[in-house]
C-alpha cells in the first residue's frame, strides 16, 4: 500500500471515529464518565482516553509539517496571552447564560469586535471554547467551564498567575540553561539571587500564589482522597510540608474526622495563612484540630519539625536532585519512627508522552545554597557570615571569581560542622571544591593564596590577573601571599606602593590609549583600589576636582570608577567629536558605580543602550514630549500653591525668609509625582514621603563610595545597606502597584498606566518600569532641586533681574499673545528662560556627566580611542572656563542667552546631554 493510500485509509478511519465521538449518546457518556465535574473520571475510561491521546500525539508529530510544529512553539506565547485576555474580559462568565455572537460578546466585555475575534480564534481552534460557524456563535465547553469564576477549582486564577508572572519567568530559560549559568530562569528574569519563592514574597505575590495553588489542591482533593488509604493514619497529626494555603490539609481533615493537622512553610506564608484556621477564616471549622502552634515556619532545606506522618504535594519538582535528596533526608531524620510513620509524596510523574507533558517549572525556580553540595562544574566557594565591613581573606576568592567571570556558587556554612573536615583540616575558610573535567574527581583547595592561585589557573587564560611574564607572576604570587598571610598592609587601605603600581600598570595596559603623534603617554589619575576616584570625587567633590584635575593633567585625561576608566573631556570640539552619535553610545553598566546602584537604576532609561534604550524611551517619553508639557501647568501651579501654604504656616516664610535648598527640596518631587501618578491619596503621599529618606540613604552610600557595595558578592552579607535596599525595593514595587490600582479605579490614564501596559505587553520589563520611575522621581531629586533653588538664589542676589522679569510679565500680559499666559512659561525666548539657563550654566546639575562609550574607534585631541571607551564631560570646564563664554564666564549675566542660538551653543553648554540622545524631561 502506498503512502497516499495509507493516509486515505487513516483519514477515513479517523473521520468515522470522530463521528462516533460527536454522537449525542457518546457525548453524553463522555460527559458522565470523563468530563463530569462532580465525580472522578472512570478509571478505565481515563486510562484508555489517555492512551488514545498519546497515539494521536505520536501520529501528529509524524505527519505534521516540521515548520508548523516549530510555529506552535514559537507562537505559543500568543495562545497564553489570548487565554489571559479572555479570562481578564471574563469571556467564560459572559457565555455562562448561553452562546453569543462576536458582536454580543464584544458589547458584554467592552471589547473591540475585530480584536476580540482575533484572540478567540486560537482558543476555539485548540478546544478551549466551542464555535458554531453556521450560527457564528461561541459557547462554553467542558474546558472553558473550568474558567468560570464560581468554579470550585478556580482555574481562572491559574491562568492569571501563570500567564503573567510565570510567563515572564520563562523569558529567563535560554540564559538559565547555558553552561556555567548559576541562576535559574526566575532569577535571570527578575535579576535576583533570591529563590523564586523568596522573590515572590518580596513582590507581595504570596497571597496570589497560594490562592491559585489552593484552587489546584481543591481540584485534586477528590482523587487524592480516593487513591490513598488515609484511614490507616487514624488519629495521628499530619504535617503538610510546604503546605501553602492549607487547602490539601483541610481536605484531608474534613474527610478524616479523627485526624489533626500541622503545616510547615516559609515565614511569609505562615503569616498569610494563620487567620485561615481561626474564626471567620476559610477553615474555621478546623480551628481546634490545627492550633496556631501547629503552623510552623522555617526552611525545609535546613530542618523540619518532628512528626510521625508527613505529606508533601507539588514541592519536589521545584528543586534539583541534590536539593530533593536534602529535603527528603531532613524529613527522614526528623521523623518520629512508629508503625504509622510515613511520608506521602504527591507529585506529577513526568513521561515522554503527550498526556504526560508538564511545563518546565523545575527550570524556573531556584534555591539558596547552604552547607555542603556536590561539585557540578561550578566552583563551590565556602564562606561564612562575617563582618561585612572588613576585607578578610575569604572574600578575596569571591572578588577574583567575579572578575574572572568564573562559574561559581557560594555555600554559606557553619565551620563547626564535621563534614567540613573533608575540605579543610582545621575547618577554616576560604576553601573551595571543584570537579576535574578529565577525571571527574573532586578538587579540594584551601587557604587564601591557594584558592586565588587555583582560580587564576582555572579561568585566567590570558594571564591578565596571574601575570604573563615571570616577573609579573613572581610579583603577583609574592604580594598575594603577603596579603593573605596577614603580613602586609590590609588591602582595604590600598597603602602598598608596589601593589598599587602593579594594579595600575595592568589596568593601563588593559585600557590602552595611543597618541597618534609623538607617542606620549595618556594623562591619567592614579588608580586606587577598589573604587578608583569613584562617585565621591566626581559628584560630591566635583567642583574642586574639576579645576584640580584639569590643571594637573590637561584638557583630556583619565579617571577611574572602580577598575573602569573614564576619559574626561573639557573642550567643546572634543565633546562634539565624542558625542555626535550619542544615540549609538553604550551607557556604562550600572553607571560604573557597581552592584548597589544597579539594583536601583541599572535598567532605567538613562542607563540602558541602543535598542533597549529605544524601547524604554519610546514608552517613557510620552508624558514628557514638548507638546504635552503645557497640560501640566495647572497641576504645577496647584502643587506650588499648596506647597507654599504649608511653608507659610511656619515662621521663616512669614518673616520673609526662604531657604531654597531646604524649603523647596520636595516641591519638584511632588510635582513630578503628580505628573507620573495623577491624584494620590493622603495615605499614598505619606508612603511616598517615607520612601524618600530611605532611598536617599541608600544613594548616599553609593555616592560616598561604599567600596563593599560595588561588588555583586556584597549581596550575601546582612549589612544595613542590603536590608535597606530590600525594604525599599519591596515598598517601591508595592507603591507603584497601588498607584496603578488607584488610577484604574478612578478611570484615569496617567503615565503609570501606559508603563504597566508596556510591561504586560512585553515591550519593557518590570525592572525597566521601576528603575525608570526611580530615576525620574528620586535620582533626579537633587537635579531638579538645584535647577529651581539656584535660580532663586541668583535672582535674590540680583534685584535688577527681578525687575526685568516683572516688566516682561506685564508686557506679555498686555500683548496679543497674553491671552494664554501659560505660553509664557513654555517660551524659551523669554528673559525668565535666560535666567534659568544662566543659573544652570553657573551651577550645573552635576559636576560630571554619566559615562557612555563610543561605538567606533576615533581620534580625539590627538589620541586614538578604541570603540568601547567611556567618556564623561566636565560641566564646570565647559560651562564656565570655556573661552566661548568670554572673560565674564564666571559672572551671572542672563542676557548672554537671549541672542544665543541652540545650534551655536550645542557643544558649549552641558545641561541636558549632547547629540541625538538628551534628557527626555528637559521640557518639564
Amino acid at each position: 500500500m502506498s503512502l497516499s493510500q495509507t493516509l486515505v485509509q487513516l483519514e477515513a478511519s479517523l473521520t468515522a471515529f470522530l463521528s462516533v465521538l460527536t454522537n449525542d449518546g457518546v457525548k453524553k457518556e463522555l460527559q458522565e464518565l470523563l468530563h463530569n465535574e462532580e465525580t472522578l473520571p472512570d478509571k478505565e475510561v481515563l486510562k484508555r482516553a489517555t492512551s488514545v491521546v498519546d497515539k494521536l500525539g505520536e501520529m501528529q508529530s509524524i505527519l505534521e509539517p516540521a515548520h508548523l510544529i516549530l510555529a506552535d512553539h514559537f507562537f505559543g506565547y500568543t495562545d497564553t496571552k489570548c487565554l489571559v485576555a479572555a479570562v481578564d474580559l471574563d469571556v467564560p462568565g459572559h457565555l455562562a447564560a448561553g452562546s453569543k455572537t462576536l458582536e454580543q460578546l464584544a458589547t458584554a466585555t467592552n471589547a473591540t469586535p475585530l480584536r476580540l475575534g482575533q484572540i478567540l480564534r486560537p482558543l476555539y481552534t485548540k478546544g478551549v471554547l466551542s464555535y458554531e460557524p453556521a450560527t457564528e456563535k461561541y459557547a462554553l465547553n467542558h474546558v472553558s467551564r473550568l474558567l468560570l469564576k464560581d468554579h470550585v477549582t478556580q482555574w481562572h486564577n491559574w491562568v492569571t498567575l501563570y500567564g503573567n508572572q510565570f510567563f515572564d519567568i520563562s523569558r529567563g530559560i535560554p540564559e538559565a540553561v547555558r553552561a556555567g549559568s548559576t541562576r535559574c530562569a526566575a532569577q535571570v528574569n527578575f535579576d535576583t539571587d533570591l529563590d523564586m519563592f523568596a522573590y515572590f514574597e518580596s513582590q507581595g505575590w504570596i497571597p496570589q500564589l497560594h490562592k491559585t495553588l489552593g484552587g489546584g489542591a481543591k481540584a485534586m482533593a477528590t482523587g487524592i482522597l480516593a487513591d490513598y488509604p488515609w484511614h490507616e493514619i487514624g488519629d495521628k497529626t499530619v504535617m503538610d510540608i510546604g503546605g501553602g494555603s492549607g487547602a490539601l490539609l483541610a481536605s484531608l481533615l474534613r474527610a478524616n474526622p479523627g485526624m489533626s493537622g500541622a503545616l510547615f512553610d516559609r515565614p511569609a506564608v505562615i503569616d498569610h495563612i494563620s487567620p485561615f484556621f481561626t474564626k471567620g477564616g476559610h477553615f474555621e471549622d478546623l480551628e481546634s484540630r490545627v492550633p496556631r502552634d501547629n503552623l510552623i515556619s522555617g526552611d525545609f532545606l535546613e530542618a523540619v519539625p518532628k512528626y510521625e506522618v508527613y505529606t508533601m504535594k507539588w514541592c519536589l519538582h521545584d528543586w534539583d536532585d541534590d536539593k530533593v535528596v536534602k529535603i527528603l533526608t531532613n524529613i527522614r531524620e526528623a521523623m518520629i519512627v512508629t508503625e504509622s510513620s510515613r511520608l506521602v509524596v504527591l507529585e506529577s510523574v513526568l513521561s515522554d508522552t503527550r498526556s504526560g507533558r508538564l511545563s518546565v517549572t523545575i527550570m524556573v525556580s531556584g534555591e539558596i545554597v547552604k552547607g555542603d553540595l556536590d561539585a557540578d562544574g561550578r566552583v563551590i566557594l565556602y564562606i561564612i557570615k562575617a563582618d561585612a565591613t572588613s576585607y578578610i581573606n575569604y572574600i578575596k576568592p569571591i572578588i577574583l571569581a567575579e572578575e574572572l567571570k568564573a562559574p561559581y556558587v557560594l555555600s554559606i556554612i557553619d565551620t563547626k560542622e564535621e563534614w567540613f573536615y573533608k575540605i579543610h583540616p582545621e575547618r577554616y575558610v576560604p576553601s573551595l571544591k571543584d570537579r576535574d573535567p578529565e577525571t571527574g574527581q573532586d578538587v579540594i583547595v584551601f587557604e587564601g593564596t591557594a584558592c586565588l592561585q587555583y582560580l587564576a589557573d582555572r579561568s585566567d587564560n590570558n594571564g591578565e590577573w596571574a601575570g604573563r611574564t615571570a616577573a609579573e607572576k613572581g610579583a603577583v604570587l609574592s604580594w598575594t601571599a603577603y596579603q593573605t598571610a596577614g603580613l602586609g598592609v590590609p588591602e582595604q587601605t590600598g597603602a602598598s606602593p608596589a601593589s598599587k603600581d602593579n594594579r595600575e600598570a595592568f589596568l593601563a595596559r588593559l585600557h590602552q590609549v595611543r597618541d597618534v603623534g609623538a607617542g606620549k603617554p595618556f594623562p591619567s589619575n592614579r588608580y586606587r583600589f577598589p573604587g578608583g576616584q569613584g562617585d565621591a570625587a566626581k559628584f560630591l567633590h566635583g567642583k574642586e576636582n574639576s579645576v584640580k584635575w584639569e590643571s594637573e593633567y590637561g584638557p583630556i585625561y583619565r579617571i577611574w570608577s572602580g577598575p573602569n576608566p573614564e576619559v574626561v573631556l573639557t573642550k567643546p570640539e572634543d565633546v562634539q567629536q565624542a558625542f555626535k552619535d550619542s544615540d549609538k553610545h553604550i551607557k556604562a553598566v550600572n553607571n560604573n558605580s557597581g552592584y548597589l546602584l544597579g539594583q536601583l537604576l541599572g535598567k532605567c532609561v538613562g542607563l540602558v543602550s541602543q535598542n533597549e534604550w529605544k524601547r524604554v524611551r519610546e514608552v517613557s517619553e510620552v508624558a514628557f514630549v514638548r507638546s504635552t508639557v503645557p497640560k501640566y501647568l495647572e497641576t504645577i501651579q496647584k502643587r506650588t500653591v499648596r506647597h507654599f501654604k504649608t511653608l507659610g504656616a511656619g515662621e521663616s516664610l512669614a518673616n520673609g525668609v526662604i531657604d531654597p535648598a531646604a524649603d523647596l527640596k520636595m516641591l519638584p518631587f511632588w510635582i513630578i509625582a503628580d505628573v507620573l501618578y495623577g491624584s494620590l491619596s493622603k495615605g499614598m503621599e505619606d508612603t511616598l514621603a517615607k520612601l524618600a529618606p530611605l532611598r536617599e540613604g541608600i544613594f548616599r552610600k553609593i555616592m560616598q563610595g561604599d567600596d563593599l557595595s560595588r561588588f555583586n558578592w556584597s549581596r550575601v552579607f546582612p549589612t544595613k545597606t542590603n536590608k535597606s535596599l530590600e525594604s525599599f525595593k519591596k515598598q517601591w514595587n508595592g507603591f507603584n502597584k497601588d498607584a496603578l490600582a488607584r488610577a484604574a479605579y478612578a478611570g484615569s490614564r496617567p503615565p503609570i498606566v501606559a508603563l504597566y501596559n508596556a510591561v504586560a505587553e512585553g515591550t519593557i520589563t518590570l525592572d525597566h518600569l521601576l528603575h525608570t520611575l526611580d530615576e525620574i522621581l528620586f535620582a533626579n531629586l537633587d537635579v531638579t532641586l538645584g535647577a529651581i533653588s539656584w535660580n532663586l538664589v541668583f535672582l535674590a542676589a540680583n534685584s535688577e533681574h527681578q525687575r526685568y522679569i516683572l516688566d516682561e510679565v506685564r508686557q506679555w500680559k498686555q500683548s496679543p499673545k497674553g491671552g494664554n499666559f501659560n505660553n509664557y512659561f513654555t517660551d524659551s525666548t523669554t528673559y525668565l528662560s535666560a535666567c534659568i539657563s544662566e543659573s544652570s550654566r553657573l551651577r550645573p546639575l552635576a559636576a560630571f556627566s554619566v559615562p557612555q562609550a563610543i561605538p567606533t574607534d576615533r581620534v580625539i585631541n590627538g589620541y586614538l580611542f578604541p570603540a568601547g571607551t567611556n567618556f564623561i564631560v566636565d560641566a564646570y570646564a565647559l560651562n564656565q572656563r570655556n573661552q566661548f563664554w568670554g572673560k565674564d564666564g564666571l559672572e551671572y549675566r542672563p542676557e548672554r542667552h537671549l541672542s544665543l542660538s541652540p545650534v551655536k551653543s550645542r557643544y558649549q553648554f552641558w545641561r541636558f546631554g549632547f547629540g541625538p540622545r538628551q534628557c527626555m524631561g528637559k521640557g518639564l
